[in-house]
């Protein structure tokens, strides 16, 4: 994702303590029933992107998070998200499944503009 959208400044593989450069985009596995999420050689799950725009409280903030969730638009998730089945070899493929939260909110102790993009992604192994 972050090869595909420009300026995106840092990726955590977990809810971040503090965030100090933007945007930034927080992966986080949903819960998972391993019965249903393995099967034979491959993998599914059900992935969170949240993205943060800005933090604060002001215009600029709620336009980087309209530019962010524009399903047209070449510098949106949904977009950066197409140019990659394979989410750079990291997958086999994925499907965007909604866009949620999209608004200023309070997280991991600080408030940002941010939205959800919720994804499954699958990949087999050898």
């Amino acid at each position: 994702l972050s090869s595909n959208m420009s300026g995106v400044q840092k990726v955590f593989d977990h809810p971040p303590d503090t965030i100090n450069a933007f945007p930034a985009v927080a992966v986080i596995v949903e819960d998972l029933d391993p019965t249903m999420g393995f099967g034979g050689n491959s993998f599914q799950a059900t992935v969170r992107l949240v993205v943060l725009v800005a933090s604060g409280d002001d215009q600029h903030g709620f336009d980087l998070l309209y530019d962010i969730v524009d399903p047209t638009a070449t510098t949106g998730v949904k977009y950066a998200l197409e140019q990659s089945n394979s989410l750079n070899s990291t997958c086999d493929g994925h499907t965007l499944q909604s866009i949620e939260n999209i608004n200023r909110r309070e997280l991991w102790g600080g408030f940002y503009f941010a939205a959800d993009f919720v994804i499954d992604v699958w990949k087999t192994v050898a």
